[in-house]
């Protein structure tokens, strides 16, 4: 498996996958419209932080918590 089935996915991998723009992509999560992701700004920062699930992931996810 590689590093986009174990771990964060960088947001341009996840807008190629998801047929859409990485803006998109950003904003989806910031307003938190989405399950799979997550951003926060660190102490002092302008910029935000995204995680990004993979697949393994949601898929353990869905499992426990079956949304």
């Amino acid at each position: 498996m590689n590093n986009e089935t174990m771990g964060n996915v960088p947001v341009n991998v996840a807008a190629k996958v998801l047929k859409m723009d990485s803006q998109t992509v950003r904003l989806l999560i910031q307003q938190n419209l989405v399950p799979w992701g997550i951003c926060f700004k660190r102490k002092g920062s302008h910029k935000f932080t995204y995680l990004i699930c993979s697949l393994v992931h949601l898929v353990a996810l869905h499992t426990l918590y079956k949304f």
